[in-house]
């Protein structure tokens, strides 16, 4: 058994229902009669922010290297006259 926490979602016969807390630490789910198909996904939020905000920044230092060595490679410095 799992304990409750807010980033659980489930899905019921395919439609997302309300997850409840129960007995104080752990999920439940109304059912209807009959047989039903049951999926709990876990999908944490400050994970997902963290994966993003990893994403921006290797997407940043991509770009400033990319730009540093283009400039390195392609600019040439002006000649003076001494």
């Amino acid at each position: 058994s799992d304990v409750w926490h807010p980033d659980w979602n489930v899905f019921v016969n395919g439609q997302e229902r309300n997850l409840y807390k129960a007995n104080l630490a752990y999920k439940a789910v109304r059912l209807d009669k009959g047989e039903n198909i049951v999926h709990f996904v876990y999908h944490p939020k400050m994970l997902s922010f963290l994966m993003k905000m990893i994403s921006f920044n290797s997407l940043f230092w991509v770009v400033f290297v990319l730009g540093m060595s283009a400039r390195i490679l392609f600019v040439r410095p002006k000649e003076t006259v001494c």
